[in-house]
């Protein structure tokens, strides 16, 4: 989408394959970008024209991405002159060509449309396009249209543009010197070609051939570029008036009015691909991948390490969101990672509704409106996570990132638990949209130092005043430390599994219980 002004979406699956020659890539042979270094970039760099509040950074951004460009295509064409004219050809013949048309050829194959443009072959670039006794870069295209079709030499080309009548004299001249092009007039052979695909033939038996209305498609993109979340993620990094400038297009141009919406609808998707590629991965997917391992062969099957509730609870975060206010105020959430747990306990719906999530991933993005004017509460916690008695274990997770609107929160990684959370407060107003990114990892220890020296000073308080409640803490060690060696033995039958070698370094699950049960 970045690359394609407009965008020819196909309708529907060709039933015979159909094969087309096309001329894309023709301006990267002829001499259609011939023109200067310096006037290239001038002249692009006029389109941010159209930006006045961004014009400046626009500007510097255009002239950076064509002189980086410069910089490859010198090397590789052992461009000498800064100031050569096969500066931008060189560049239209690397990038734009190749991006452009290649995508429409992919694009047609999907369709069951063969698509042969042999003017962005590599190869087709080594023909000469002059020569000493006439340096224009028309001459390939002169000498072509006087041997075989001279018609095109009458024809009025867009922008005012022609080949030279002097360049035109000297093709006939090299014609001269061969024997004239003489059309066959007897009868054509037959040309057979294989016009049946397995694949089609497949998807047409599955009845995949419905016809799509283009305006329908056309109207899915408009719909997903008017979206809140596409709206905030790209005005996060740019300045809104390219995204109304575009917006503006697509509501009063006729000529292709979405084609500026396209390059909003690419960037906001590179975003997301470069936040992605900036992250650690998560702690999960690396226990997914030791799960994956099929080398464990004893009795029992493969252990999954996810259904061990101590590892379980160890992984999961919780964050609960709440638009705090009256009874009326809410949050609409407009996008949410797959493979998490979101509830809206009534406990939580008092001065507005709130949200809780967990999630085991190890990262978080969600995406959601604020309705009603208030102030927007987000708590990142630990897993609510109770003994046998109901008593709440202060288990912690290590949370290493929370981004707001694209601003780091954190300072730095800390450790929080359910009766310890991070709370974070922002004013809202009616109709704001909030992005929103979370990471985590188990943290290294589940009780803080603090917390175990104050149930130790207890305990002794306890013993020394009353010798009943001695023995029935002295009963309730004895059946924790049952607990805790049941625990030691799964762990232990969990350690010699490929899954838990693969999985330990990473995640550690297995070290953390076993230091719990030597605290104990």
């Amino acid at each position: 989408m970045a690359f394609h002004k407009e965008m020819y979406f196909k309708a529907s699956l060709k039933e015979k394959k159909e094969y087309r020659v096309t001329g894309g890539g023709g301006e990267a042979v002829r001499a259609h970008w011939n023109i200067a270094r310096s006037d290239f970039i001038k002249q692009n760099m006029g389109y941010a024209n159209k930006y006045p509040l961004s014009q400046n950074e626009m500007e510097k951004s255009i002239r950076k991405i064509i002189e980086s460009g410069y910089e490859y295509v010198k090397e590789k064409y052992n461009i000498i002159d800064d100031e050569s004219d096969l500066y931008p050809l060189a560049l239209y013949r690397e990038a734009r060509c190749r991006a452009h048309f290649g995508k429409a050829c992919v694009e047609d194959y999907f369709s069951n449309c063969i698509v042969l443009s042999p003017l962005i072959d590599p190869l087709i670039r080594r023909l000469k396009l002059d020569e000493p006794n006439c340096k224009d870069n028309n001459l390939l295209f002169a000498l072509i249209y006087t041997r075989y079709s001279p018609y095109f030499l009458t024809v009025e080309y867009e922008g005012g543009r022609s080949i030279e009548q002097s360049t035109i004299e000297y093709a006939k001249l090299i014609n001269s010197k061969y024997l004239p092009y003489i059309e066959e007039k007897e009868k054509a052979k037959d040309f057979k070609v294989n016009v049946t695909d397995n694949y089609v033939i497949d998807e047409l038996a599955k009845g995949n051939n419905k016809y799509a209305e283009l305006k329908d498609i056309n109207q899915y993109v408009k719909d997903i570029f008017d979206s809140t979340y596409i709206k905030k993620i790209f005005n996060l990094y740019f300045n809104d008036e390219i995204y109304y400038f575009a917006k503006n297009n697509a509501e009063t141009a006729n000529y292709h009015p979405l084609r500026h919406c396209y390059a909003v609808l690419a960037i906001a998707q590179v975003i997301r691909e470069v936040e992605e590629s900036k992250r650690k991965v998560p702690i999960i997917q690396n226990m997914d991948n030791a799960i994956r391992c099929k080398e464990y062969n004893e009795e029992t099957k493969e252990i999954d390490l996810r259904n061990h509730d101590y590892v379980n609870n160890l992984i999961t975060a919780r964050i609960d969101i709440k638009n705090e206010a009256d009874e009326s105020n809410d949050i609409e959430i407009l996008y949410i990672d797959k493979k998490v747990s979101v509830s809206n306990p009534q406990w939580f719906c008092s001065n507005g509704k709130g949200y809780v999530i967990h999630s085991q991933k190890g990262s978080l993005d969600i995406c959601f409106k604020c309705i009603g004017d208030g102030k927007l509460a987000i708590y990142l916690r630990a897993k609510d996570v109770r003994d046998k008695n109901g008593k709440r274990l202060p288990i912690y997770v290590n949370y290493t990132s929370f981004k707001f609107n694209g601003h780091e929160i954190l300072t730095e990684s800390k450790a929080y638990s359910h009766d310890k959370p991070y709370k974070f407060e922002h004013k809202v107003n009616d109709g704001d949209s909030i992005i929103a990114h979370f990471e985590w990892e188990p943290s290294q220890q589940m009780y803080s130092e603090e917390k175990a020296v104050e149930i130790k000073e207890t305990v002794i308080e306890k013993v020394i005043c009353d010798e009943t409640k001695c023995e029935e803490l002295r009963l309730k060690i004895e059946n924790k430390e049952k607990e805790y060696l049941q625990v030691a033995e799964q762990c232990e039958q969990l350690k010699k599994s490929i899954s838990y070698r693969l999985g330990y370094a990473l995640t550690n699950p297995v070290r953390v219980i076993r230091n719990v049960i030597k605290q104990r």
